[in-house]
């Protein structure tokens, strides 16, 4: 890669969804004057009595939590999908509707949506978990995938986590979402047309596929404890960022040419602890822009200990 691209501004192009991006690494340099996030330092407990996501404790719908030790998955109080929807109140087919139905479309839409707890510490985030309670969490994954295969309606799983209150997670709680749906969402259907075109070009896969169930949920959580950990330690602080998986819908169609399970990280950090990524103004309305490159982006991260900060920290107080 040519050293300039450090300095100039250009497009990178995203084989996996068919799509450009503006790369403006200069603007890294500009001087901030906006908004700044507090850093969350504050000291949390193990067990919160009013945390509706901890052991023991009752959820906003009144049910009582079970004293779990390692994962804990239940149907989402606040779903954003549903199973029992009514009938379409807008018939697209009539001829009435037809010149506005064209234009302004309306489907139902059916779903699941349920909520995993990583682990019953309220004080621990992902990146803090040993391997072996990541593994816990990955099978929640595969279980509830797997399962929705069962489910007539359901033609894929979104499994995603948001981390820190700057990206809008309501409880500090580790855990995650499932969002099970009866579409294939947008950018999914995008993913899989660029990798169908890929390999109809280069009889080829554009991503690798795991190669075993029990040596990859191994090598996943070792993945994923590495990475966010080396996020946490960029700029020594609980790392905020979405996270999501997309792998095969569950659609029962073959997906084994088009489809191969892969994560996606959304950090919003690049100067500091406290200022974030705006998506805003030409991102909104022309396309996606980044301050920084790929490459130096990877670089920062492989500068980066695989030993949490905080674990220097309580040696260096004992």
């Amino acid at each position: 890669m040519n050293v300039e691209l450090d300095n100039y501004p250009h497009r990178r192009f995203n084989p996996l969804t068919n799509s450009w991006i503006l790369c403006s690494p200069h603007r890294a340099k500009r001087p901030w004057q906006g908004q700044q996030e507090t850093l969350e330092d504050k000291v949390i407990p193990e067990h919160d009595s009013q945390c509706y996501l901890c052991p023991r404790n009752s959820r906003a719908n009144g049910n009582l939590n079970p004293n779990y030790s390692n994962t804990f998955v239940f149907d989402n109080d606040y779903a954003a999908l549903i199973n029992n929807q009514p009938k379409l109140l807008i018939d697209n087919d009539d001829e009435s509707n037809k010149s506005l139905s064209s234009l302004l479309k309306v489907e139902i839409v059916r779903g699941e949506c349920k909520v995993i707890c990583f682990s019953p510490k309220h004080n621990i985030t992902i990146a803090e978990m040993t391997e072996e309670d990541i593994i816990h969490v990955i099978q929640a994954w595969t279980k509830i995938y797997q399962n929705s295969f069962s489910i007539p309606f359901i033609n894929y799983v979104q499994i995603f986590e948001n981390k820190g209150s700057i990206m809008g997670c309501s409880n500090p709680h580790p855990h995650c979402q499932v969002w099970s749906s009866e579409s294939i969402p947008e950018e999914i259907s995008k993913e899989l047309k660029s990798m169908t075109k890929y390999y109809e070009k280069n009889n080829s896969c554009l991503l690798y596929e795991l190669e075993k169930v029990e040596n990859g949920q191994k090598d996943l959580s070792n993945i994923i404890r590495n990475i966010t950990c080396r996020y946490d330690n960029i700029f020594q602080c609980s790392f905020p960022y979405s996270m999501g998986i997309h792998q095969a819908p569950v659609d029962n169609m073959n997906h084994s040419h088009d489809s191969h399970l892969h994560l996606h990280f959304y950090p919003p950090l690049l100067r500091s602890a406290t200022v974030k990524k705006f998506l805003v103004g030409y991102e909104l309305l022309a396309e996606p822009q980044r301050d920084i490159t790929p490459e130096y982006a990877a670089s920062i991260l492989q500068k980066c200990s695989e030993i949490h900060y905080k674990s220097n920290i309580h040696i260096a107080q004992g």
